[in-house]
Order: structure tokens, then sequence, then C-alpha cells
């Protein structure tokens, strides 16, 4: 009977699920509590339009700036402009209001991270249900009484961290609508993060060329004569 390698399982699964984690003395620390978090607005097909509108002109400013630092070398990196002031022109550009521009951005932000936060939920509950029906398995042959009572406390704590699990807050309506529309854009959203985070891996690279070319142009330091 492989006791051993489910029980494993259980507590690891247990230790993932909220509010499981273990204090170590003299290592308490203050709960996490939810910032609370200003009212959202209410997105129109038109904002996730601008939003999309504005992120790729700002990302194409970004590029251009980045393709020009590459031809003349690391000094121009300090030309290159951080995201949200590209965006900033972007949208002025595009005569984009600004603060319901950021409201949009902040808004389309938090739904997807409320998103993948579900979706890990969703996820972490079939694993959680998968080790219980594993070890409602082993319950089921143990012999020994020690053996059916830990098996017994492991079970029960995956029960209770279900539970807590399908506590979790349904989507609102304003939320589900504002999915729906967010649905129909999620490639170009994915694909708009993909080029940003390659413009970073561009100019991670620039600089560390940058900082390499430096270092060996430097003279080389000689022994000090006593």
């Amino acid at each position: 009977m492989r006791v051993g390698l489910h029980l494993s399982l259980a507590a690891a699964l247990i230790a993932l699920a909220p509010g499981c984690g273990r204090e170590r003395p003299g290592s308490r620390t203050t709960p996490t509590v939810e910032a609370t978090r200003p009212a959202g607005i209410e997105l129109q097909a038109e904002d996730i339009r601008l939003y999309l509108q504005v992120r790729e002109l700002a990302l194409e400013r970004l590029d251009r700036e980045l393709a020009a630092a590459e031809r003349r070398g690391g000094s121009a990196l300090a030309a290159i402009e951080e995201l949200s002031v590209a965006e900033r022109r972007a949208a002025e550009f595009a005569g984009a209001d600004w603060k319901r521009y950021t409201a949009v951005r902040d808004e389309i932000g938090h739904l997807l991270s409320l998103q993948r936060r579900r979706e890990d939920a969703r996820v972490l509950g079939l694993e959680l249900r998968r080790a219980r029906e594993d070890l409602t398995a082993q319950l089921a042959v143990a012999r020994d009484a020690a053996s059916r009572q830990f098996l017994q406390a492991q079970i029960d704590r995956l029960a209770e961290q279900i539970d807590k699990l399908e506590e979790e807050d349904e989507p609102t309506p304003s939320e589900l609508r504002h999915a729906a529309l967010l649905a129909t854009v999620r490639v170009s959203i994915a694909t708009q993060q993909g080029r940003f985070e390659k413009i970073q891996r561009r100019a991670k690279e620039l600089l560390q060329d940058a900082r390499g070319t430096a270092a060996e142009g430097k003279p080389t330091p000689q022994p000090q004569v006593n």
C-alpha cells in the first residue's frame, strides 16, 4: 500500500490551498488583506477598441526607439521611454481621454487577474478532489487503526479546503459582461503582451551588451609595486 506517496501529494495540495500555510516560530506576519478597490467602471466595446489602439501605438513607438538604440549602440537606451509614458503620448495622439484610458486599463488588468485566479482555483479544486478520492480508496483497505486515523484526518482537511474553494465569489453580472467583451479580443491582448515582453528582452540584452563593451574597454589595472 503506497500510503506515503498519496499522503505526500495530499500534504502538498493542502499547503497550496488558501489559508493553509503553517506559521513558523518568530515568523508571524500580518494577514494578507485585499486592498479595497474602487468600484470598477462599466466597460464598453469602444473602450476595448481604444485600449487596443493606444497600446498598439505605444508598442510601435517603443519598438522604433529600441531599433534606433540597437543601431546607435547601448548609450541610446536612455532615450527609450517607459511603457506608461509611451501610452500617454499614444493616448494623446489617438485623442483618448487619459483618465478614462487608465481606468479602462486598470479594469482590464483586474478582470484578467480575476480570471487567472479563478482558473487556478478550479484546477486546484480538481487536484484536491482527485487526492481525496485516492486517500479514500487507501482508507478502505487500511487495516491498522493508526493509519486509518491519519488517512481520515487528511481526507477531512482536503474536504475543508474543497469547501473553501467552492465558497469563492461568483462573477458579478458586470464581470460576466466584461468577460464577454474581453473574450472577443483575448488573442489581441495576449499578442500585445507578448510583443511588450519581447521588447523588454531586447532592451535587457542591449543593456547587457553595452555593459560588456564598456567593461572590455576599461584599461587593465596594473599590479601595485611595493
